[in-house]
This record gives C-alpha cells, sequence and structure tokens, in this order.
C-alpha cells in the first residue's frame, strides 16, 4: 500500500513540474532553444516548408555551420536541432518560399548566388525535399524577393530583383515561372525590385512590388502596373498583405519617411506615426477581427513607445513585443501550430543580428509564442 502511495504521488509531482514547464515555457514568452546552436553568420530568410513528413521551418543566409551541424547558406529545424541539406552555394540566401508549380511541392531559394555544389544555379534553386535542381535559366543578377500570386489562372511564382534578363529573354527586374520559362510581367520595372507581396481577391488584389526603381512601389493588377497613393520617397524593403478583416491593407517597410506604411485602396500614409528607422521586415498575422502587424527592423521607437526592434500594431495602438531585441531583425516568419506538438500554438520566428531577446541570450535566430 506505502509503495502505491508513493508511486501515486511521485505521479502527481512529476505532472506539477510538467504543468508548470509548459506555464513559463509555452506561454507568450522567448522560446531560445532554437538560437542555443545559432548559425556562423546571420539569417537573412525564412519558410516553412512540407516535404511530406510535416511543415518544417527553414533558414537561409551566408552562414556555413549551424552549432557543428555543416549548413552550407540554408538549414532546416526539426523542432529539436539544425539540419543541412547538402547544399554548397557559393553566395547568399536572401529570399526563400514554398510553391508547387504543378511538378510537386518544392521550396525555392533566392540570392546572388551563381553556384550550387558546382553546379549552376544563376541566383535561384529548388528544393523538393530530397534533391536541389535549376529553376530554368534563372536570372543575369541578384533575386531578392519571391512571392506567389493568383490573377485567375491559377497560383503563380514570381521573382523580383537587380536582374533584367532571363536567359534570352527580357524580365526587367520581375518575372513569372510558367513552370518551365521565365516570362516578363508586362514591360516589368525600371529599377532593382527588393519586395513583393501579393493578394489574390478582392479591390485590392494585385502582385505588389517595392524596390529602388520610379515611385518605390507599384502594384500589378494583371494587365498594367500602376504607382498605388503616389508611392514613397525612398526604398521599399519588405511588404505583407491582408485582403479583408480589420486590419486589411497593404503594409510596407523601408528607407522612407515613417519608415512603415499602410496602403488600404485610397490612401498610402504612415502606419499609427511609423517608425523612427527602418523597418526590414513585416508580418501580418490573420485572425479576423484579431488580426495583427508585426514590424521589425533597426528601430527604437514606434509611434509614441519604445521598441526595441520589434513591435505588433493591433489596428488602434502599437506594443513592444517581448521586451525587443539587441541587434536588427531582417527576417520573420509564421510557424504553424502543428510545427511543435509539445508546446502548440501560432509562433512568430525571428531572425537577424542579434544575441539577445528580452533578457534571454538566442544566438541569430529565436521564437515567439504569440497565440493558443
Amino acid at each position: 500500500m506505502r509503495s502505491g502511495r508513493l508511486g501515486v504521488l511521485l505521479f502527481l509531482v512529476l505532472m506539477l513540474i510538467a504543468t508548470i514547464w509548459w506555464l513559463f515555457s509555452c506561454r507568450n514568452a522567448w522560446l531560445t532553444e532554437i538560437g542555443s546552436l545559432g548559425p556562423d553568420e546571420p539569417i537573412r530568410a525564412l519558410a516553412i516548408f512540407d516535404d511530406g513528413s510535416g511543415p518544417s521551418l527553414y533558414a537561409g543566409g551566408f552562414f556555413d555551420h549551424f552549432g557543428e551541424e555543416p549548413a552550407s547558406r540554408i538549414a532546416r529545424w526539426d523542432g529539436r536541432t539544425w539540419h543541412g541539406l547538402g547544399s554548397a552555394f557559393n553566395g547568399t540566401i536572401l529570399s526563400m518560399i514554398a510553391f508547387d508549380d504543378g511538378t510537386g511541392p518544392a521550396l525555392y531559394v533566392a540570392g546572388n548566388f551563381t553556384e550550387n555544389r558546382s553546379r549552376r544555379a544563376r541566383h535561384i534553386a529548388r528544393w523538393d525535399g530530397e534533391h536541389w535542381s535549376r529553376v530554368g535559366e534563372g536570372f543575369n543578377d541578384w533575386v531578392y524577393a519571391l512571392a506567389v500570386y493568383d490573377h485567375g489562372a491559377g497560383p503563380a511564382l514570381y521573382a523580383g530583383g537587380a536582374f533584367t534578363r532571363s536567359g534570352n529573354v527580357e524580365t526587367p527586374h520581375i518575372a513569372r515561372w510558367d513552370g518551365t520559362h521565365w516570362q516578363p510581367v508586362g514591360e516589368g520595372l525600371d529599377g532593382t525590385a527588393k519586395a513583393l507581396g501579393s493578394i489574390n481577391s478582392g479591390d485590392l488584389a494585385g502582385l505588389y512590388a517595392g524596390g529602388d526603381f520610379s515611385g518605390h512601389f507599384a502594384r500589378w493588377d494583371g494587365e498594367r502596373w500602376e504607382m498605388p497613393g503616389g508611392g514613397t520617397d525612398g526604398t521599399v524593403v519588405t511588404i505583407d498583405a491582408i485582403g479583408d478583416g480589420s486590419l486589411r491593407g497593404v503594409y510596407l517597410g523601408g528607407r522612407f519617411s515613417g519608415h512603415i506604411a499602410r496602403w488600404d485602396g485610397s490612401e498610402l500614409a504612415p502606419l499609427n506615426g511609423g517608425a523612427n528607422r527602418e523597418v526590414l521586415a513585416i508580418h501580418v498575422v490573420d485572425r479576423g477581427e484579431q488580426s495583427s502587424v508585426y514590424a521589425a527592423g533597426r528601430f527604437e521607437r514606434v509611434g509614441e513607445i519604445s521598441a526595441r526592434r520589434l513591435a505588433s500594431w493591433d489596428g488602434s495602438q502599437w506594443q513592444e513585443v517581448g521586451g525587443g531585441v539587441d541587434e536588427r531583425i531582417a527576417a520573420m516568419v509564421l510557424m504553424p501550430r502543428e510545427a511543435d506538438a509539445r508546446c502548440p500554438g501560432e509562433r512568430l520566428v525571428v531572425a537577424g543580428d542579434f544575441e539577445r531577446v528580452g533578457r534571454r541570450a538566442s544566438a541569430m535566430i529565436a521564437i515567439r509564442r504569440i497565440a493558443n
């Protein structure tokens, strides 16, 4: 009897410890395990891709290792540790996106590289979960941004950058992948595209581009290019958008007055006072009437509040997130609920040059749980 009671007591104690662990590690807090074995160089791009075994987080940049794990410019997080993908890029990965062009789901990566494992990969490559492959003829110069947009004929992959050609095809700074070749998008742009975003339906529908071209902000409606709201007075480097709900709009950040702005279909204006320095990444979390816009970059203030490089806007006010970080954030992505069964819930992943998040150490990447 006594041993049975001790067994029950031990079980209850263990359950209490597990509950306390969950309360402290799974509530809205920084989860820094992911950064305990950080990369040897900063991360520049993040994406979620499901290769058939479930969604996983991928990080890209100029690094060669995550901790002791060899990982040339790209790595996958399995929930416990990082893994390389057998790559050997000769440049930096600047953008990544998951897309199925009809040949199966794949992760597309782009940047300033020209080779992978001594094979030609002109600024863009495709990972299907097992193998790397070329994406057509690639491009003659850097690719900064990737996006998926459906004009009504089905989703298509778009690339934006400093390039002007793909093989023998003129593609001035923006191109569409047709499954075999890269095609021009209208007359293209007159300067480098550094950001892309899209809305597929409603009155805001279109492919949006930002960068170093005339007006710095443009919209493709499937037939022609236009400059919403007259554009901005400086470079746009990040775009995210949501077509409906309480925060409906196109959000852009960069090196222009106010550093973050919203296009609502009629006006392009700084978002609730803007930021005091560059916004380099924006992510809209769509929860209907409970949506939020997350902004990250180099800033120390947004609107009327102090916020160290990471803040959220709920439609009426700014809030600092988790005490912020000590250096620049360059990329963000939302990790889906099912990506980690040990601690489910929406998680915002941030990456950049930082070493600390809030009061905790986390080398260049960290996770913030933001919802149940």
